[in-house]
């Protein structure tokens, strides 16, 4: 198929999915130069950078075989561009946008090119990776011990080690070491410490290795490898960079090493005001760097598409407390409901405190909202607050689930579900609980022909995974029809699926599960 004789004019090409775009937004999703693009809290700052990439796509302005890289903070938020792209494009433009978060795209490339890291700073290829929690780094350091003469002995040593502060410190010196090109000269005991890490992490029977050690390592091979440098450069003309003002420094570094003084055009989105990962190690100027090592435009958009009037109002006062020069945000909405949209609570107790939101989620069922649609943030300690809340909620038949739990090997909850084999799994799940569904149906179906690698032309080939699926859907629907008998019924039907889904057909389908244990 020749590409070119479908390709849309550039003055013909129209916004997909939504009325119109507000001026600004237009601006920039048909520029041709790098950009930062600020935004508040529903001004569709993902939706821009999917209308940009399909505008380079369906236009020819991202010329085939060249291809779009869309990095992300959170995997949900790269799971969900991606899809959006898939909603807008055709297949053989779809496929060449590339939607992932900064871990996986150094992880990405440290699994492909690990050898061409200049020892000694390669990891075994076999890596594990170190999900750490709150005691490691103390353990770490109150196991150090003979350290060189010239750092004082253990006097020194015991300076940087011992409470959860100096902890938290060392684990931000880890992740903001930059490998140098030569070896480092050490003159300081918390420079040898950090460099004992470094060798024990690599040099062990199996490298184990934290992300942001991952990114650095990335970046090292980057510099140290300026072919592999070409050879993203020339596959990538465009990168987006969603969640902009989380962005940490190694991220950055990796981001900035790999194209900068290029033609890829860089399109960075995000909110200044909106750094929820500051206590992560988010970058305070990170828009004004990224300005500077790109030549790019800063951009502002002022739609909220989400928020009526009378929240915008509260959110812009509280954008001017944080920037006295925030510019005011244009709602898009009109007024739909009638009950209060906003409201400051002020309890005495804690127990008031949940007997109200038990009231107000009662409510709120009453008027049609589905629990699903109910959320309670909250700025820390989430398990605590679950601890307290489910026996009340439960006494009122409301259900609870901490999205921020923390399961096995540190992985969140909330993290998990946007995990490709998860979503699977729930998938076929679904597909199974009901008899007839078309749209379950065509979702298993397209699942199932992306993993195993299913030509759409291959009639045999469909014809047998249509049989398959409908023999799986046969088995899986009678066992669902069965009253369930606790975890050990959902454990069967699981391990069903699973087995349905050979592993190594996931494996070479999700770049991400082809090393180690992910």
């Amino acid at each position: 198929m020749n590409a070119s004789n479908s390709l849309i004019r550039e003055e013909s090409w129209q916004p997909l999915g939504v009325d119109n775009l507000e001026t600004t937004a237009d601006q920039v999703v048909r520029s041709d130069d790098s950009c930062s693009v600020i935004a508040g809290p529903g001004a569709g700052k993902t939706e821009l950078l999917a209308q940009k990439a399909a505008y380079l796509l369906q236009t020819g302005k991202c010329p085939y075989p060249r291809r779009i890289l869309a990095i992300s903070f959170k995997t949900s938020s790269a799971k969900n561009l991606g899809e959006r792209i898939k909603n807008r494009c055709r297949s053989d433009q779809a496929v060449r946008f590339h939607s992932m978060t900064y871990d996986a795209f150094a992880k990405s490339l440290l699994d492909r090119f690990c050898m061409a890291i200049p020892q000694p700073w390669r990891p075994s290829p076999d890596y594990q990776i170190l999900f750490p929690k709150n005691d490691t780094w103390q353990k770490f350091l109150n196991g150090l011990d003979n350290p060189p003469v010239q750092f004082s002995g253990r006097a020194a040593l015991n300076s940087i080690r011992g409470d959860y502060g100096k902890a938290k410190e060392f684990e931000r010196l880890i992740s903001s070491f930059q490998i140098p090109d030569e070896w480092p000269t050490l003159t300081k005991i918390k420079g040898w410490a950090m460099i004992e890490w470094w060798h024990r992490a690599l040099h062990g029977a199996q490298s184990t290795l934290t992300f942001p050690m991952i990114q650095r390592l990335a970046e090292y091979l980057l510099r140290t490898n300026p072919r592999i440098i070409d050879a993203l450069r020339i596959t990538y003309a465009h990168v987006f960079l969603d969640e902009f003002q989380d962005t940490t420094k190694p991220q950055y570094q990796l981001v900035k090493t790999a194209f900068q003084c290029y033609d890829t055009r860089m399109t960075a989105v995000g909110d200044h005001k909106q750094k929820i990962m500051a206590w992560a190690g988010a970058m305070p100027a990170i828009f004004d760097e990224f300005n500077t090592d790109f030549s790019a435009e800063r951009k502002e958009l002022r739609y909220n598409y989400r928020s009526v009037p009378e929240l915008v109002k509260i959110q812009h006062n509280l954008a001017v407390a944080i920037d006295p020069e925030a510019i005011q945000a244009q709602s898009q909405r009109t007024k739909t409901l009638s009950v209060q949209h906003c409201a400051v609570w002020d309890f005495p107790s804690r127990e008031e405190e949940a007997d109200h939101l038990v009231k107000f989620i009662m409510e709120s069922r009453q008027l049609g909202i589905e629990p699903r649609e109910i959320v309670l943030l909250v700025r820390q300690k989430a398990d605590e607050m679950e601890k307290f809340l489910r026996p009340i909620f439960s006494q009122n038949g409301i259900s609870l689930r901490n999205e921020a739990r923390t399961l096995s090997k540190g992985v969140a909850i909330q993290e998990l579900w946007s995990e490709t084999l998860v979503e699977l799994v729930m998938s076929f799940l679904k597909f199974g609980s009901v008899k007839r569904d078309h749209q379950q149906w065509r979702s298993c179906y397209d699942q199932l022909a992306e993993i195993r690698a299913i030509d759409p032309d291959d009639e045999r080939g469909n014809r047998r995974l249509q049989d398959a699926l409908g023999k799986f859907h046969k088995s899986l629907y009678s066992q669902m029809q069965d009253k369930y008998s606790g975890n050990d019924t959902v454990r069967s039907l699981v391990a069903d699926i699973l087995h349905f889904l050979p592993e190594y057909n996931l494996i070479s389908s999700v770049p991400q599960y082809q090393h180690g244990e992910w």
